[in-house]
């Protein structure tokens, strides 16, 4: 196990107003922090699920465990990714390295001054900025890199189904296995195994997005015509699976993001979107569950103001997260269900 010390290069908004002026001014500004990169050997990563696919661009691969993640691996122009070849990056072509630390270029998006160039010599009256939540976001996205036995790995969340629609039938699905990173998709020449961004997207905040121990009751939900499988899974039993409904909730409100820009009625319903606009990709946390139920809940009025199509998918969106709801109980009742089973016996 090794740890690799690297200069995270990162951008951030300054607001300010210098001394005898009143206006005030805005910047973007250069930021860079050493962030660590763990490098471990792939018998400390064992197996957790090996993947088969019928399309895309890697036939087969294997997704491991380590600590609290699952880690997928990363594809270039000449197969997965070396250690070597994202150091070398690190060191001599940021846009590159970039590409794999953060695809949706959240923390790095202009070339400007450091801190120390910008206001050498001049004095400010006022000054704030977003750096603390830029560091934080660049922190993060060194955290969801790991070389696992020489070869680059990003920890992609959960296997998840996406039923991607297909041409088969007024309801046909292609089902295709993908990561659940909403963050994570291809760029410059690095991709991952598994449907892009967009398709997952556009999947997920439908609803059609499942984890390994929903599948059955999913294809039920999506009462499809025709259901085409595009992906094979083996479990080697080591990681407990889970839902994807909280993905499907979270999908949902990156979209009302993204769409934000052209919807000011949108906005308006929705401050927390208010800033969004068309090139500035979805922050690290957004309350995703009160936003869908914010959609959900509206009344009739609002709702012909909004349009009744992203009503409706909220509504259903919220059925689906409702339908698929894990059934808890409480330590009373497995008590009783324990004294039942044991006066039975």
């Amino acid at each position: 196990m090794r740890d690799h010390v690297l200069d995270y290069r990162f951008s951030y908004r300054a607001e300010y107003v210098p001394v005898r002026k009143r206006l005030t001014r805005h910047a973007f500004l250069n930021g860079v922090e050493p962030v660590s990169i763990l490098e471990i050997e792939a018998t400390d990563a064992p197996v957790a699920f090996r993947i088969s696919q019928q399309s895309g661009r890697c036939d087969a691969f294997e997704v491991r465990s380590h600590g609290d993640a699952l880690w997928w691996p990363l594809f270039g122009l000449d197969g997965q990714v070396s250690g070597a070849e994202f150091f070398a990056h690190a060191k001599s072509d940021w846009d590159k390295a970039c590409a794999i630390l953060d695809p949706l270029a959240r923390t790095y998006r202009f070339f400007g001054d450091t801190h120390e160039q910008r206001f050498e010599g001049q004095p400010l009256r006022s000054y704030e900025s977003d750096f603390r939540d830029q560091l934080l976001s660049a922190q993060h996205d060194a955290s969801r890199v790991r070389v696992i036995g020489g070869r680059v790995h990003v920890a992609g969340g959960e296997p998840v189904w996406y039923a991607v629609a297909n041409d088969e039938g007024r309801r046909g699905f292609d089902l295709q296995l993908g990561h659940s990173d909403l963050d994570r998709k291809d760029r410059d020449a690095y991709w991952m195994p598994c449907p892009d961004r967009s398709p997952r997207m556009t999947s997920a905040r439908l609803g059609r997005a499942f984890g390994l121990n929903e599948l059955a009751h999913g294809i039920g939900w999506l009462a499809a015509d025709v259901v085409r499988y595009r992906s094979k899974i083996v479990d080697e039993g080591i990681h407990r699976s889970v839902g994807a409904a909280d993905l499907c909730v979270r999908a949902f409100a990156q979209h009302l993001w993204e769409i934000a820009f052209m919807r000011p009625d949108l906005r308006g319903i929705l401050p927390v979107i208010a800033k969004a606009t068309r090139n500035t990709p979805p922050p690290l946390v957004l309350p995703h569950k009160e936003m869908l139920e914010r959609l959900a809940s509206l009344d009739a009025t609002r709702t012909q103001l909004l349009g009744s199509r992203i009503v409706d998918d909220a509504r259903l969106l919220r059925d689906r997260v409702d339908e698929f709801r894990p059934v808890t109980v409480s330590d009373e009742e497995i008590d009783a269900i324990s004294a039942a089973l044991a006066e039975f016996a």
